[in-house]
């Protein structure tokens, strides 16, 4: 093979000020030029998902965060109910929380709105359960699966409670079919 012959020494290895660089492959920056402003179509969509996902997760944790403090609120009447201490406590506040968070994250829209409905059946809070049965129906939850929450609440926290939501909710349902379809002309 034979020997390569040595470099002229205008063309000898290092930096050569006077030539243009190289043109930037796909996705990088030219060195000392300003980025564009316009995102190009292969990153304007990611930004977007990424921050319905962080919108989303913010908002879950507002609410766990603000059903905590709930709890933490209702923790002296909780303490003499349970006849404990900080350490008892500090379990309840703990497992609570993690049973809510697990709940929140993994059951969808569907179980939290029966979930909710449940709960405001069982402490009677009857303005909030009114509004959350109408959101409900509204939601497409069916009047059947209502039935069975208030059924299954009446087992657990009691009758006049259930009895006040099926009440609530047959009104619901009653307003709501007297109510004109959206897509009628009239």
């Amino acid at each position: 093979m034979p020997a390569t012959p040595p470099l002229p020494s205008s063309t000898t290895p290092g930096p050569r000020h006077d030539a243009e660089p190289p043109a930037p492959g796909p996705g990088q920056r030219t060195p000392g030029r300003a980025r564009s402003v316009v995102p190009s179509s292969e990153t304007a969509a990611a930004p977007r998902r990424g921050g319905a996902a962080l919108v989303a997760s913010l908002l879950g944790f507002t609410v766990i965060t603000i059903d905590v403090s709930a709890v933490n609120i209702a923790l002296p009447s909780i303490r003499s109910s349970l006849d404990s201490g900080m350490s008892g406590l500090q379990w309840v506040v703990d497992a609570y929380t993690l049973m809510f968070a697990a709940l929140m994250l993994s059951a969808g829209d569907h179980t939290r709105r029966l979930l909710t409905l449940a709960i405001l059946t069982a402490v009677g809070n009857e303005h909030e359960l009114d509004m959350h049965i109408r959101a409900a129906l509204r939601a497409g939850i069916d009047p059947d699966e209502l039935v069975e929450v208030f059924l299954h609440t009446a087992v657990y926290a009691g009758v006049p409670n259930s009895n006040l939501a099926f009440a609530l909710g047959k009104q619901a349902l009653a307003d709501l079919s007297a109510e004109p379809e959206e897509n009628e002309t009239t």
